[in-house]
């Protein structure tokens, strides 16, 4: 069985309408419709399934019983596999829902690490702001250059979907129990000087804002 259509059949077996079913397969690589892209999601599973010595039917069973409640869910897995903080992975340690499992992928991509405090920063400004924003404002208000926020945005592109406001590109989460798992990580005591310091930025940006537009 195909990736392809393995998703249709989970879709089907959730009672999604074609043009539902349609939507949400084009959300993953594997099912985009440029040729390319499905090159590339194939051949990386392979690499990924051959490295840690799943048969493709194997791993297919062990994903659809961990997933089995919730499409959603393995629309974010499939995105997660090819990436390279998932080497070496062991599908039984997936947790049996999707909000344990923002956890997991938070950790697997290293966001609870110093060194990737910015990137946890861009995540946070999309929350605290809570408006679609551009992705030339996240860079105005953590105060750095645009592709460094872009690299972020493009790492994460599955939990956001972009929204046209005003003829701009704008940024919001795709997801609601992912922004929920986001106001969760406010409660933290680790994570709470983070959401102190970007809203912060945000207050002197907006200051800012408006200082230029009255003049």
């Amino acid at each position: 069985m195909t990736w392809e259509n393995f998703l249709r059949q989970q879709a089907k077996e959730k009672g999604l309408s074609a043009d539902l079913e349609d939507t949400l397969l084009e959300a993953i690589p594997s099912a985009s419709k440029a040729p390319q892209a499905q090159k590339k999601i194939a051949i990386s599973l392979n690499i990924w399934l051959r490295e840690n010595n799943y048969q493709p039917e194997q791993f297919i069973d062990l994903v659809a019983s961990k997933v089995v409640d919730n499409f959603m869910y393995l629309v974010c897995l499939i995105d997660a596999l090819v990436k390279t903080e998932y080497k070496n992975f062991d599908l039984n340690e997936l947790p049996p829902n999707l909000e344990q499992y923002y956890d997991l992928h938070w950790r697997r991509m290293g966001m609870t690490e110093p060194e990737n405090r910015f990137k946890v920063m861009v995540i946070y400004t999309i929350k605290e702001i809570g408006t679609p924003i551009p992705k030339e404002a996240i860079a105005d208000i953590l105060e750095t250059d645009l592709e460094a926020v872009e690299a972020v945005l493009n790492n994460w592109f599955q939990y956001f979907k972009l929204e046209n406001v005003e003829g701009e590109l704008c940024y919001n989460f795709y997801h609601l129990t992912f922004r929920k798992y986001i106001e969760l990580r406010e409660e933290l005591d680790s994570d709470k000087p983070m959401f102190r310091e970007v809203n912060q930025k945000i207050f002197r940006f907006l200051k800012q804002y408006k200082y230029r537009g009255e003049g």
